[in-house]
């Protein structure tokens, strides 16, 4: 499906099919970034907590606030998670 319907492709083997690599020339590199991407939880609460780390980096951004108080008021993405 990966090759046929463009779905992205999630398991490391998927990367290493022939068929794979010539449809995608840049499968050697996607799965080196696989290997260091993390799975989100899927939850209803994900947008929340993407406002919420959104708010806090741009504030960062805007000079606004301290990188480590921004971390802080940040923490509270765990409750949603939680």
């Amino acid at each position: 499906m990966a090759v046929n319907k463009g779905n992205p492709a999630s398991r490391l083997s998927v990367f290493e099919d022939a068929s794979f690599k010539a449809a995608v020339p840049v499968a050697d590199a996607l799965a080196q970034g696989l290997k260091h991407s993390m799975i989100m939880p899927n939850t209803a609460e994900l947008p929340k907590v993407y406002d919420a780390l959104s708010l806090h980096l741009t504030s960062v951004l805007s000079g606004s606030t301290t990188a480590e108080a921004a971390l802080a008021a940040a923490e509270t993405v765990n409750a949603l998670l939680g």
